[in-house]
């Protein structure tokens, strides 16, 4: 049976893509967005050293850390992501070109990012052939979703979606953990709107090159609350 993909919803959201350009530059505390704070404290004790190449970023506020390339940025906050909107913005961390929100009942956040996600992801396909049959018998314009999966090797359960057709392409994921999760962002880049989001968006965002390391990066997660 053919499904229809919340294709009004996703339509909406690509329409409102912009694009980006990316360039190197330290990221200053200073220079951060007034929004939810996420950054390395002094003092934090690894629980490892990462392998050559990649850098460790931890996050005592909100409880988690990873491993990422060392080529990239980490620490600006996003103005925004999906779960938020003009009038009541939720930001996250930048990693990469995702964003990367902390959501939980204390910070009223786990409903909102539940129904978002699962309002795709219930719906999506489960195997490449199911969705490759259904846009080579959809009838006109049309969007779909596929279910994705990533390792992790400190036993967390990350859940993915990739979702396309026309108009472009989208990519959430959730992290679950015990006492909050993380909502992943791969679509709204932090919906910047004004010229000095741009310009720190610019200086201070470097982009996964391959999707492998975003994957490795994945695995490396771990929530340390």
């Amino acid at each position: 049976m053919k499904k229809i993909i919340l294709v009004g919803a996703l339509m909406l959201l690509v329409s409102a893509g912009c694009s980006f350009h990316k360039k190197s530059a330290e990221v200053k505390n200073e220079d951060k967005p007034n929004n939810q704070t996420q950054t390395i404290q002094k003092g934090d004790q690894p629980d490892y050293t990462p392998e050559k190449g990649k850098k460790l970023y931890v996050d005592s506020a909100n409880g988690f850390q990873f491993t990422y390339p060392d080529y990239m940025k980490i620490g600006l906050n996003s103005p925004n992501s999906v779960l938020g909107d003009a009038d009541h913005k939720v930001s996250g961390l930048y990693v990469g070109n995702y964003v990367f929100v902390t959501v939980s009942d204390k910070n009223g956040l786990w409903a909102a990012a539940n129904t978002y996600f699962h309002s795709f992801y219930d719906e999506a396909f489960s195997t490449e052939k199911e969705l490759k049959d259904f846009f080579d018998n959809a009838e006109g314009p049309t969007a779909a979703c596929l279910k994705t999966s990533y390792k992790n090797n400190n036993g967390l359960t990350i859940l993915g979606i990739d979702c396309g057709g026309e108009g472009g392409s989208a990519r959430y994921i959730y992290i679950q953990g015990k006492d909050e999760d993380i909502f992943v962002d791969g679509y709204s880049r932090g919906y910047i709107t004004s010229g000095k989001e741009q310009d720190a968006y610019d200086q201070n965002v470097v982009d996964f090159k391959t999707d492998q390391e975003f994957s490795d990066t994945l695995a490396s997660f771990k929530f340390t609350k």
